[in-house]
């Protein structure tokens, strides 16, 4: 006869195996079904249910805990003052850009029209909507990693998106006005089209003595800028220019890091196509470039002699 588990003592295996997986996925937090979605709207004052009482935007952002949406409704929404989140995996999600807006322009200047601080996971998203905002920085990550998608952002004075410490992913938007600022941060910038007004910079990359950038630059256009994409790290890293479209600038790139790659790229009619600064840059190569209708080429800072401008570029 097959010997097996007896009779008796099956039902407390059972038990076991339950009161196991329940502790577990109290552990992991695994509250998915939980996920609530609010909606918002510009005269909104209720409970953030969708269709029935759609909150204000402020309320809707107070309610919200990880795993939810925020959903806004067609329409302007006015800050009076900076719009901050402190809960990770949340979604904020406009009705499209040109259709839902964030107006910042009430608040001080040099403010943060959305800042994000201090959160801990990459799920954070903002999406398909404008932000208008004259005198302040349009959003604000530090030590996150959020991904902006599909907006808009005009007006600002300073910067349209300021990121520190960040592995954020910014994608598909339009910048017009400033730039995106990087700060010790490797982020992807890819598929959007920034337009400055003659000064400042598209794309700006800086790094502290003890930070790191490994930022890639891909498939975006940056034009009217004094430098197009700026990237003046320290340290042994290694950032990404590939693809873009860099025209009608002062300077197309300046570029000072140890090592880089800066390829693929359509660079045409900008003062200064590219300029490689100082010995830092001792690893930076420049392959298969359409490099046309410049005033100057290469420029160079002092004793840099080591970059590498290989073959396959074309003039």
């Amino acid at each position: 006869m097959k010997k097996g588990v007896p009779m008796s003592k099956k039902p407390y295996t059972f038990k076991l195996f339950c009161l196991f997986n329940f502790i577990l996925l109290s552990m992991l937090n695994l509250n998915l079904s939980y996920a609530t979605t609010h909606c918002a709207t510009p005269t909104g004052t209720g409970t953030g249910a969708c269709g029935s009482s759609p909150a204000s935007l402020v309320d809707a952002v107070s309610l919200a805990i990880p795993g939810d949406t925020i959903r806004l409704a067609p329409g302007t929404f006015t800050l009076s003052s900076t719009l901050s989140f402190n809960n990770d995996n949340v979604k904020v999600i406009g009705s499209g850009v040109g259709s839902t807006t964030i107006d910042c322009n009430s608040l001080a200047s040099g403010s943060d029209c959305i800042e994000m601080v201090g959160m801990i996971t990459s799920s954070f998203e903002v999406s398909h909507l404008t932000i208008d905002s004259t005198n302040t920085v349009g959003i604000t990550a530090v030590g996150t990693d959020p991904t902006v998608s599909n907006i808009k952002i005009t007006g600002t004075s300073d910067e349209a998106l300021y990121l520190e410490d960040s592995e954020s992913e910014v994608k598909f938007s339009v910048i017009e006005g400033k730039s995106i600022s990087l700060r010790n941060s490797s982020a992807i910038i890819h598929n959007n089209i920034l337009t400055g007004d003659g000064g400042g910079y598209g794309v700006k990359s800086m790094t502290e003595a003890t930070g790191h950038s490994r930022n890639k630059v891909i498939k975006n256009t940056l034009t009217n800028f004094s430098t197009a994409a700026y990237f003046d790290n320290y340290g042994y890293d290694y950032s990404i220019i590939h693809q873009n479209r860099i025209d009608d600038n002062n300077v197309g790139i300046f570029f000072r890091q140890w090592a880089g790659l800066i390829s693929n790229n359509l660079i045409n009619n900008n003062s200064m196509a590219i300029y490689i600064g100082m010995a830092e840059s001792y690893n930076a190569r420049i392959v298969y470039n359409t490099i046309a209708d410049n005033n100057n080429l290469i420029g160079m800072g002092i004793y840099n002699t080591a970059y590498d401008f290989a073959p396959g570029n074309t003039f």
